[in-house]
């Protein structure tokens, strides 16, 4: 979701949710949320982002063959703020 605030803010937000039944426990329902803000001014556009604003610290799944199932678990970075600055020649 993008929220337009006058004609130089915009406020976003993005959610995702999976489900994974072949999972067992905390890992079966994960949620993820990011955030971010920019501001423009004249020819400069200034972001603020955030990742993972809930913090998960990993990320599992499961695969299934004909003789084997097999699980992974990956770590994922934590949560992260990011500062950018754009800008228009023109």
């Amino acid at each position: 979701l993008d929220f337009i605030i006058g004609e130089k803010v915009i406020y976003g937000i993005n959610a995702e949710h999976y489900f994974n039944a072949t999972v067992h426990g905390r890992d079966r329902n994960i949620f993820f949320l990011d955030a971010s803000l920019s501001f423009k001014h004249k020819r400069f556009e200034y972001i603020l982002e955030g990742n993972n604003l809930l913090g998960r610290n990993s990320f599992s799944s499961s695969t299934y063959d004909e003789n084997a199932g097999y699980t992974y678990t990956r770590t994922l970075r934590p949560v992260s703020l990011m500062f950018k600055v754009r800008f228009s020649i023109r």
